[in-house]
């Protein structure tokens, strides 16, 4: 299961910014896509922010979206879901955040930061390999004399 500090991985995209009011959906539906494509379970937890927790409007399928109470941090939240997982070998943390890296650790979460999470989210799709429908046709045997005759002269010069 990934744990994702959410405003700390917003904060490493090229393409979504912390100042943008829809930044958050955005990188649900980004999460979405990882979810779609790999299975992973997602946590994906907010700071709280100014506005009560826009929770209704905020879904993302195989994503449970948690938004840190008023006058906390998503880093505490965080670090409390790794410090009270039953099988804390099993969550791999997104954040760049000392203190949260330092609570993973402790646990033997694996982590990766922020930076190269998003790295990964902004990686193009690989289509998957398909034969071509058209098979090239090889050298003709006489194709092939001709080139080892060429071939040949040329290493005895």
């Amino acid at each position: 299961m990934l744990v994702i500090d959410g405003h700390n991985l917003i904060g490493q995209m090229l393409d979504i910014s912390l100042s943008d009011p829809h930044d958050e959906e955005k990188l649900v539906k980004r999460l979405e896509e990882y979810h779609r494509e790999r299975g992973t379970p997602i946590i994906v937890v907010f700071d709280p922010g100014q506005a009560p927790p826009p929770v209704k409007r905020l879904r993302g399928k195989g994503i449970k979206i948690l938004f840190a109470p008023p006058g906390s941090k998503a880093d505490t939240l965080i670090i409390n879901l790794i410090k009270k997982s039953p099988s804390p070998k099993g969550l791999t943390i997104v954040s760049s955040d000392r203190e949260v890296r330092r609570a993973a650790r402790a646990r033997r979460a694996k982590m990766i930061t922020a930076q190269r999470f998003a790295r990964m989210l902004s990686r193009p799709k690989r289509l998957p390999f398909t034969e071509p429908t058209i098979k090239e046709k090889g050298l003709s045997s006489s194709e092939v004399r001709e080139w080892m005759a060429i071939f040949e002269k040329k290493d005895q010069e």
